[in-house]
């Protein structure tokens, strides 16, 4: 009895209509396929570089844990926006130090430090 003919037969005595199964198996294939693309994006492309800008402002973003901080970042590349950590104390005018690690979807940008202009 070959794979499919099983398929069949389990889904008929199951009462599970045959198109179930397969709204399943393309759901299944599509979350697949978006995750196989997201990790794809997201690998590193290189070595971690310093950044360095000047802090333009500071902003609050939502996550499912709470809020947190955020600071802008005017750079050569333009304005970066990053977690801003309160223990870095930054303030508007500051230099910024930034850790800059290219993945293949762009760059990603972590705050390393902060210091008076």
């Amino acid at each position: 009895m070959k794979f499919g003919d099983r398929f069949r037969l389990w889904t008929t005595l199951n009462e599970t209509p045959l198109a179930l199964g397969l709204v399943v198996l393309i759901v299944a294939i599509g979350a697949g396929i978006l995750i196989g693309g997201a990790l794809w994006a997201l690998q590193p492309q290189g070595s971690t570089e310093e950044v360095e800008g000047v802090v333009q402002s500071f902003g609050m973003r939502e996550s499912d844990q709470g809020s947190y901080r955020v600071v802008v970042v005017r750079t050569a590349d333009g304005p970066i926006t990053t977690r801003a950590p309160v223990r870095r104390r930054c303030q508007v005018g500051d230099r910024a130090v930034m850790d800059r690690k290219p993945i293949r979807a762009g760059a990603v940008y972590s705050l390393k430090s902060c210091r008076s202009a």
